[in-house]
Order: structure tokens, then sequence, then C-alpha cells
């Protein structure tokens, strides 16, 4: 199971769709999925650096990322390991 994360089925978060956002130290965050108890990671080995949430129990560089403030309410989600943002494969 490569536990891929999509943003394209559910339109109300059940289990499967929540997330604790912990500290991960240095102005990083990581975000813990509460369905398997596993840190959402950049999946670095792969060229589309698909994010997962399937094998870190602990935050390492793949699992730390940046809330950049957009103003108003919006924020973007960058990746320490990539350096790149967080995006929606439609």
């Amino acid at each position: 199971n490569l536990a891929a994360l999509r943003a394209k089925w559910n339109t109300n978060p059940n289990g499967w769709e929540k997330f604790r956002v912990d500290d991960a130290g240095d102005g990083y965050v990581g975000l813990y999925s509460l369905a398997n108890n596993r840190y959402v990671s950049t999946d670095n080995t792969r060229s589309d650096k698909m994010l997962r949430a399937a094998w870190a129990t602990g935050s390492g560089d793949w699992e730390k990322f940046t809330w950049v403030p957009l103003g108003g309410a919006g924020y973007a989600l960058r990746s320490k390991a990539t350096g790149k943002y967080v995006t929606t494969d439609v």
C-alpha cells in the first residue's frame, strides 16, 4: 500500500481526511494522519515527489513542511525536502 494522498474524492472529512498538525521544530510542521498513525512524507525517491502517509512515525526532513501565508485566510504548504509547494493533481 502506497498510502498516496489525493484531493479528489470526499467532500466531507471522514476518518481518512483527518490530520493533526504537529510542531516539527525550527518553524516546520508535520502532518500526522489520524487514519493510520503515520506522518505525511514527501516521497523524494520518485520523480513526481508524491505525498504519502505510509511509513514515517516521526518527522525527518521528508516529513517537514512550512505554512506560507498568502494573505487573508489562505496558506500554501511547502516541503522542506524539495523546497516545492504541495499541489492538487486534478
